[in-house]
Formats: structure tokens, sequence, C-alpha cells
């Protein structure tokens, strides 16, 4: 008499065959999608900084960076972002985002390290007290990470 088709033991050991050969492809699948989902929110941060950026710039070049200092400090902790969608305000809450305003004097004062290319041309002449780095953060709200920075040197 011929036996048909496989045993409870074949088929047990089939399996952790087949488990086997393809854990390492769901470990990479999982990976990838932790990286879309971080590149993901560096993409958002930095768009999100950018726009608060520009629209800073806009209101100190007309303003003539008068009241440079009423930006400082300047923070969306517990309240998102404001994007438009199909003319309704939407809040991001996932984001926030924070304004610093410095002089180049207030930055050798308190000693900070701030020795990139632009600090260290802009040493090199100008009116300090004239000169400001802007700096605008953009934090993942639940962590409190910082997923962009932008600056931008400023000069009355």
């Amino acid at each position: 008499m011929k036996k048909r088709g496989f045993t409870l033991v074949e088929i047990i050991i089939s399996i952790a065959i087949l488990s086997i050969a393809i854990f390492p492809f769901i470990e990479i699948i999982n990976n990838n999608m932790k990286l879309s989902s971080e590149a993901h929110k560096n993409y958002k941060a930095i768009y999100y900084s950018k726009g608060l950026l520009e629209e800073l710039k806009l209101k100190i070049t007309q303003n003539s960076g008068d009241n440079l200092k009423n930006y400082d400090k300047y923070t969306e902790k517990n309240r998102g972002i404001r994007k438009p969608t199909q003319n309704i305000d939407v809040l991001d809450t996932e984001f926030y985002r924070t304004i610093s305003v410095k002089s180049i004097t207030e930055i050798e004062l308190n000693g900070e390290n701030l020795l990139d290319d632009d600090y260290i041309h802009l040493l090199s002449y100008g009116d300090k007290d004239n000169t400001f780095i802007i700096k605008v953060d953009c934090y993942e709200s639940s962590t409190d990470k910082i997923y962009a920075t932008l600056k931008w040197l400023y000069r009355r």
C-alpha cells in the first residue's frame, strides 16, 4: 500500500524552515518602514521650520528689523502648527517650533559655541551689536526631540 501526502512531522519541519527563511525579510521590511517614517518626520520638520523662518524674514524686512527681540523665545509648544487645508485651519500637533534671536555680542558674552563658517566670517568685520542670529528649531511634541534647526544671519 502506497502512502500519499505528508506526515505531521514533515509539515512541522517545513513550517519551521519557512519561518526561519522568512524572518530576515520581515526584519528588513520593518527596518525600512522605520527609516521611511523617520525620513518623513525630518522632511515635515524642515518644511515647518523653513515656513516659519520665511514668514519671520518677511516680517523683519518689512519692519526694518525693529523689535527683533519680540520674536525671541517664541514657542508653539502645546498649541500645534497651523496648516491651511482646503480653507480650513488644521493644527498639526506632532511638532512645535521655537524661535531664538541673539546678537553676536550676546552670543560671545554667553560663551556659546556657534563657530560655523558664517559665524567666523561675521566676526571678521561689522557691527556685532546689530548682527543677529535668528534660529528656528522644530521639535517632535511627544519626545521634545529636535528634528530641524535653521539659522538666519541678519544685519540691521
